[in-house]
């Protein structure tokens, strides 16, 4: 054989065993390289499935405490938080329940507690110190007058203590009738509540009365008086004494009044402002640690304020009164979004 010939093929083949063995080389890391792919999705896969399932576990356990929380009817809030929005409390002990008659009627000046100042003789008003809004005392100057009589000047006193209210003449001008000013003393006014036929046969002296004014404020007292309008009317007044050193009440003021018919005696009794409706039960927020729980409470008798309590309570229980209701809806918003 050609010495050139057999080279050449020698070549050729260790050319073609070079050339197999680089493709075996390359598929072989290619294959490698596959599984390993196809090992690190599959352990990424049960690494995402595993952490999935803890995750998903999670949320479920959370949901489940939620889902706890709002069964029992807990709303978390702090003090903070229990003072901005203006919620009170009370304690559930032992009262009374009152059958009640309300009236309604105005505050209205004691007699003895106002006064129409008038010159003692007729003349020219020649000096008048006083103006409406000032505070005047018990015999205090307040004008002068120079009598058409005997052109002599004397003084014009206040004969009360009080503010004035109102000024009917200057300086210069001739007194008149209406006289020079009005002297009203608030130290105490009267309470006048219309009581009509049906009604008034049920007051006397003496029964307890709970006043509210259109403001809010609120006062008890007792009856002092009932009597008969001078001119006919078809109603007679309850007058109940108003003391007014801290000038809370006015004149003319429009009231109501609770009066006391009869009392009841309960072991347990509850101010209805804190009763609120939930899902048809009557039910109280009761303080706790954490802010407020939903109680299920069965009532009994009441009146006007106060309901008794039959059982879901116990006495020294603290209580939302006012705004209670805010509570309520803090409770619905949490299980609408519960359900949500």
């Amino acid at each position: 054989m050609n010495f050139r010939l057999l080279t050449t093929r020698t070549i050729l083949y260790s050319s073609l065993v070079f050339a197999l063995g680089i493709t075996g080389i390359s598929y072989a890391f290619a294959s490698g390289d596959h599984q390993h792919q196809e090992a690190h999705q599959d352990e990424h896969h049960d690494d995402h499935n595993e952490g999935h399932g803890d995750h998903h576990d999670d949320h479920g356990d959370e949901h489940g405490d939620h889902h706890d929380d709002h069964e029992e009817g807990q709303v978390h809030i702090s003090e903070s938080q229990i003072a901005a929005s203006g919620i009170t409390l009370a304690k559930l002990q032992a009262g009374e329940l009152a059958k009640t008659l309300t009236l309604y009627g105005k505050t209205t000046l004691a007699a003895e507690n106002q006064s129409v100042v008038r010159a003692r003789f007729s003349g020219l008003i020649t000096q008048l110190d006083v103006k409406v809004g000032d505070q005047v005392t018990k015999g205090q100057v307040i004008a002068q007058v120079e009598s058409n009589s005997s052109f002599k000047r004397f003084s014009v006193n206040a004969p009360i203590s009080g503010q004035v209210v109102a000024r009917h003449a200057n300086a210069g001008e001739i007194t008149q009738s209406t006289g020079l000013v009005t002297i009203a003393n608030e130290q105490h006014l009267w309470a006048e509540l219309q009581a009509f036929p049906g009604q008034f046969s049920q007051l006397s002296a003496g029964q307890s009365v709970r006043l509210t004014s259109q403001d809010g404020q609120y006062f008890t007292a007792v009856i002092d008086s009932i009597i008969t309008p001078v001119e006919a009317k078809p109603f007679t007044l309850a007058r109940i004494r108003l003391e007014n050193s801290d000038k809370r009440w006015h004149a003319g003021m429009l009231l109501a009044g609770e009066v006391v018919l009869s009392q009841q005696a309960v072991a347990l009794r509850l101010d209805r402002r804190a009763l609120q409706e939930i899902e048809g039960q009557q039910v109280v927020f009761v303080k706790n640690a954490e802010g407020f729980e939903k109680r299920e409470v069965v009532i009994g008798a009441s009146d006007s304020r106060y309901v008794e309590v039959l059982s879901g309570l116990e006495e020294g229980e603290a209580y939302a009164i006012n705004k209670s209701f805010l509570l309520k809806a803090d409770l619905e918003k949490s299980s609408a979004a519960h359900v949500h």
